[in-house]
């Protein structure tokens, strides 16, 4: 995503994006806060955090900054979960939601690259289940196919994000 908007057009409305609260230690593969479950659900009681989601039994969440940035005229763009979908859109009228395809032999391999969990986890377990799952999103408005080059990808939403800013 951030590759996307470096050297945004001058002419077009400014393109923000903002990291995601998670409750473990991040990892180099990701643009994440990491942060305590006290600590997040202190700055979601003093909202801070816009939008909410559960996954693999850790809290994630987006910045109440987007709210401010929207308001600004900016546009944003955030990394989050299917699950949070309905709610974005009902909260974010002119959101729009990019669905980025992954081919489940590509998805297992790169689970095992990233050795974030090893094979022996269960968490392994459930995120190969969850992706064999969720290889579709029907009402995404744009489906990017990321088994090529990250080259190309990278420019193929580049350019759907300035087809409308």
């Amino acid at each position: 995503m951030r590759s996307a908007i470096r050297n945004w057009p001058g002419n077009k409305v400014p393109m923000r994006t903002a990291s995601r609260y998670i409750t473990r230690p991040t990892h180099r593969s990701e643009d994440s806060i990491s942060i305590s479950a006290y600590d997040f659900l202190k700055q979601v009681k003093a909202n801070n955090v816009a939008l909410t989601w559960q996954s693999y039994g850790m809290n994630y969440g987006i910045p109440a900054d987007i709210s401010e940035w929207l308001l600004n005229g900016d546009n944003v763009i955030i990394n989050v979960s299917r699950k949070i979908i309905p709610y974005a859109r009902q909260k974010y009228t002119q959101t729009k939601v990019v669905f980025v395809y992954v081919p489940l032999q590509l998805t297992i391999k790169r689970i095992k690259q990233r050795r974030r969990e090893i094979e022996s986890d269960t968490g392994f377990h459930q995120r190969i289940k969850r992706a064999a799952k969720h290889l579709t999103l029907p009402d995404a408005d744009f489906r990017i196919d990321n088994s090529g080059s990250v080259e190309n990808n990278v420019k193929i939403l580049r350019n759907y994000l300035i087809s409308f800013s």
